[in-house]
């Protein structure tokens, strides 16, 4: 036999070989969204968890009766803020726009409104229906259209906002 049909006999081998060892079932689509959707529970019921941690975490505790008895407004700005940013890494976003709410409210500054927007566009996005985003959809649109007003030239500001649009009843608002 000649060199060339002996390297074409062994490639062939090891091709018959390597097809061979593949896997021999079909995965389809199904258990993979299945597989998708447990992970994705797994991931809620840890957020849950830990947001359940957070609310009885002796901080959030002390931090939230000290904003309660504070009668200076500076105070219950620090308190309001730190109170959200620790919500924040939680990831209880309807928690974080009340303390961010509050915040606006005292210092109706464009930081704390850009703050206060970007928390409704969380806790927009991360609600489970309909129902429970659109109001905070609703909020952050008003919350970007303030700093619009302030700062026309703000292109993260609008893409948040149309995305806000993409969602909700109104979709081709998000296009204009």
């Amino acid at each position: 036999m000649r060199r060339t049909q002996i390297i074409a006999v062994i490639i062939a081998v090891a091709a018959v070989g390597v097809l061979y060892s593949l896997p021999k079932v079909i995965v389809s689509d199904k258990d993979k969204k299945v597989a998708a959707s447990q992970a994705a529970t797994a991931q809620t019921d840890a957020a849950h968890a830990q947001s359940n941690e957070v609310a009885n975490n002796e901080s959030i505790k002390s931090l939230t009766n000290q904003y309660r008895a504070a009668a200076d407004k500076e105070k219950k700005i620090i308190f309001a803020d730190s109170l959200a940013a620790l919500y924040r890494q939680a990831l209880v976003f309807d928690s974080v726009v009340v303390y961010r709410e509050v915040v606006v409210g005292l210092a109706p500054t464009l930081p704390n409104t850009l703050a206060a927007a970007d928390a409704c566009y969380d806790a927009f996005f991360f609600a489970g229906d309909a129902q429970k985003s659109a109001p905070y959809g609703e909020k952050a649109r008003a919350y970007y259209q303030k700093v619009l007003d302030k700062e026309p030239n703000r292109l993260e500001v609008k893409a948040k906002m149309a995305m806000t649009y993409a969602n909700s009843a109104n979709p081709m608002q998000a296009v204009m």
